[in-house]
């Protein structure tokens, strides 16, 4: 796998809404949505995720629950505790 851009990781630990994570992924020219959700993984540290819903879960669909996990925030706790 290709080393990812630090740069990217750490605008993504900064943002807060759906459009600046966007904006973002345009800047860099970001456009395959697995790469996408690698990225977004990263700037979480890579938390064990579980995509079920009893079903197969597409791409867009993790894409969209790993965004929906950066933005909620509490992945912000391993910062904290890293620190203290």
């Amino acid at each position: 796998m290709k080393e990812l851009d630090k740069r990217i990781v750490g605008a993504l630990r900064d943002a807060t809404t759906r459009e600046a994570v966007e904006d973002l992924f345009n800047r860099f020219k970001v456009k395959n949505i697995d790469l996408k959700t690698q990225y977004i993984k990263e700037a979480m540290h890579n938390p064990e995720i579980f995509y079920s819903s009893g079903k197969d879960t597409s791409m867009k669909q993790q894409y969209e629950l790993t965004l929906q996990m950066l933005l909620a925030g509490s992945w912000k706790l391993y910062d904290y505790y890293e620190k203290n």
